[in-house]
């Protein structure tokens, strides 16, 4: 994001905020003036941090809807291949078993047993693979956490200048 001092209107852009994109808001930079002090400092402060925050909230709301244009599909399977397995699980399982135990002359515990460990690695898979999907669909809100972190560090550090810069100023 690089450095900024607050009161530099270093994110405006065009006319306000409605008709510029969202990575040109973030580095557009202005020629600098010089740094208020007092009241000044910290309305300029205010200022820029509610830009900062408005950003924030313009990207977060980009990478939720990205992110659920990729994820809805996953989510929607995941949830009916759930209820599909819970539905019909007990009665195909006991149909199997009970196939397997007339056709190959097994125990009735047997033929549960391998039932159930055929369903267990087939469920497993659908479970691993939604997961998979979904973190591949939530890689967008990692940029939301970035940008956020490195915002509020920017902050830290206007903070830390203008307290630094206040307290070794002589006082009138």
């Amino acid at each position: 994001m690089g450095t900024y001092t607050t009161g530099t209107g270093a994110r405006t852009g065009g006319n306000g905020w409605g008709g510029t994109r969202l990575g040109d808001q973030a580095s557009h930079v202005t020629t600098p003036r010089p740094q208020p002090h007092g009241a000044q400092a910290i309305l300029a402060l205010a200022v820029d941090t509610l830009k900062l925050g408005d950003l924030q909230v313009q990207l977060a709301t980009l990478d939720v809807r990205e992110f659920w244009a990729n994820a809805w599909r996953s989510a929607l399977v995941l949830l009916a291949g759930t209820a599909a397995l819970l539905a019909a699980l007990p009665v195909a399982m006991f149909g199997i078993a009970e196939y397997l135990r007339q056709a190959w002359s097994l125990s009735i515990e047997a033929a549960l047993l391998i039932v159930a460990g055929v369903v267990l690695l087939a469920a497993g898979s659908l479970v691993a693979w939604s997961a998979w999907r979904l973190a591949t669909a939530a890689k967008p809100l990692r940029r939301s956490a970035e940008e956020l972190r490195e915002n509020l560090t920017w902050l830290r550090s206007v903070l830390y200048d203008e307290t630094a810069a206040e307290s070794a100023a002589p006082k009138p």
